[in-house]
């Protein structure tokens, strides 16, 4: 009597341990790789084997991503430049050392003057450059460099560049500003 309670529990409990196998596998589905073939098409190089692929002809060895492959620079209006510094100056002025934000985009570049919060005992080092130009990227993902500084003469060039955008002037008419601009910064 005993083996057969025995028989009959190790069933059950094999019967409870293949249902919840079953229903694993079946919420899994979606989240699991398949191994079904894709419908997008593969192609794999064919390397000649007399050839080295790196020094063949039309192989570029270097590991930087080809122009076609990067995304290109908008281009913007004066206006719609004006804008887009208005939401780098929102996104920098929330990192918790800088209480306020002036900047202006010229094509892939862009400035930034900073004004530090109170508690914030330092100047412009190497971390607070490069957590403002996240805080510009983020916004402004075609922007490529920027440049920081906390000179209040350069909050002044700023608004004056960002006056002209905001009166239509365009990239080519600015350019002359932003290059005296970024001279400026020591």
């Amino acid at each position: 009597m005993k083996r057969i309670k025995m028989i009959s529990l190790m069933l059950a409990a094999l019967l409870v341990i293949v249902s919840l196998a079953a229903c694993a596998n079946t919420y899994n589905d979606g989240l699991l790789p398949s191994a079904s073939p894709s419908t997008s098409p593969s192609v794999s190089p064919s390397v000649n084997p007399s050839q080295n692929p790196l020094t063949s002809p039309g192989i570029n060895p270097s590991l930087s991503p080809s122009p076609s492959t990067q995304p290109a620079a908008p281009t913007l209006s004066g206006m719609e430049s004006a804008e887009l510094a208005d939401k780098c100056n929102a996104r920098v002025s929330a990192v918790s050392e800088i209480a306020s934000c002036e900047s202006v985009v010229v094509g892939t570049e862009a400035v930034c003057w900073v004004g530090f919060d109170s508690a914030y005992r330092g100047d412009v080092t190497e971390r607070i450059t490069n957590v403002v130009s996240e805080a510009v990227t983020s916004v402004a993902a075609h922007v490529k460099k920027t440049t920081v500084s906390d000179e209040p003469s350069i909050k002044d060039l700023i608004a004056a560049i960002r006056e002209k955008q905001k009166n239509g002037a365009t990239v080519e008419e600015l350019e002359k500003d932003f290059e005296a601009l970024k001279n400026a910064i020591k």
